[in-house]
């Protein structure tokens, strides 16, 4: 018996497509221009200080390390299979609540550390990658196994 092809993976689940690409694009632009953690990352300073808040979504797709950008990207195509069985708008729309949510978490969890326990170095602490996503999908599918799929967005 045949296995698809990738070809037919990728007309069949074309959100999970684009962004496999997007972040193998953004990667190679990044490698080429010599740009690193500070010229794309996020971190509480950019973000919360200086209001730079597209950094949530250049953070989100950009990888420095080709190693990161492999386990990140593997990990997203290996899921594919929920945007196939669930639909593209669903998995936008959790992949979009993915990637704020886990923004929204991680502004707040360095705000607590920064004001609450005068952990200032977590001030420009910077971070990339598509890894919150990632997990959050390895959440849901663990979620998503054996039970309804969630109704509430």
């Amino acid at each position: 018996m045949d296995s698809p092809s990738i070809l037919f993976d990728v007309v069949r689940t074309p959100a999970t497509s684009t962004i496999v690409i997007l972040c193998f694009g953004i990667w190679l632009y990044l490698t080429k221009n010599y740009l690193g953690y500070e010229d794309v990352g996020v971190s509480y300073h950019k973000f919360v200080v200086e209001k730079q808040h597209w950094r949530a979504i250049t953070a989100s797709l950009s990888h420095i390390s080709v190693v990161h950008l492999f386990f990140n990207v593997s990990s997203l195509w290996a899921f594919r299979g929920i945007e196939a069985s669930a639909g593209t708008l669903f998995y936008l729309k959790y992949s979009a609540v993915l990637l704020v949510g886990s923004m929204g978490m991680l502004m707040a969890i360095s705000h607590v550390l920064i004001h609450w326990f005068g952990r200032g170095h977590f001030t420009h602490q910077v971070g990339v990658g598509y890894s919150c996503v990632v997990f959050g999908w390895m959440t849901l599918a663990s979620q998503l196994s054996g039970a309804e799929m969630w109704s509430f967005l």
